[in-house]
């Protein structure tokens, strides 16, 4: 099964797959292409491998590359748990139900919102 990943400015496509029993998620890229019709990459996590790589120059792929390596943390988490979507939707169940119980409120709202969390600057 492939799970939707992310949609790039240029209507570039990146989806990933459930992680593998060997620990390996696929993840694919396709953009339309109004000549070729689609151009596509597969790349391996954990190892970065890259294949069928159609229609896409050097650039592109370096630019996904940067992508991948900086989201690859997200993907391998979300492989193993059934994509983004259902993720998100845990995270709102999970939410709602803070909600309900009374441990979360507005007003824990408002005092998360004044709390400062950076880590404060020490003066020399």
């Amino acid at each position: 099964m492939m799970y939707p990943f992310m949609t790039l400015d240029d209507d570039d496509e990146i989806v990933h797959s459930e992680m593998g029993k060997d620990g390996r998620v696929k993840v694919y890229i396709e953009k339309p292409d109004e000549k070729d019709c689609f151009h596509r990459a597969t790349c391996y996590l954990p190892t970065y491998t890259w294949e069928d790589v159609f229609g896409f120059s050097d650039e592109e792929i370096n630019r996904y590359k940067k992508v991948i390596e900086s989201t690859a943390h997200l993907i391998m988490e979300f492989s193993q748990k059934g994509g983004f979507n259902n993720f998100a939707q845990k995270a709102e169940n999970d939410m709602n139900a803070l909600w309900d119980s009374g441990k979360w409120s507005d007003k824990k709202n408002e005092e998360m919102l004044k709390d400062h969390l950076r880590t404060p600057y020490k003066s020399k």
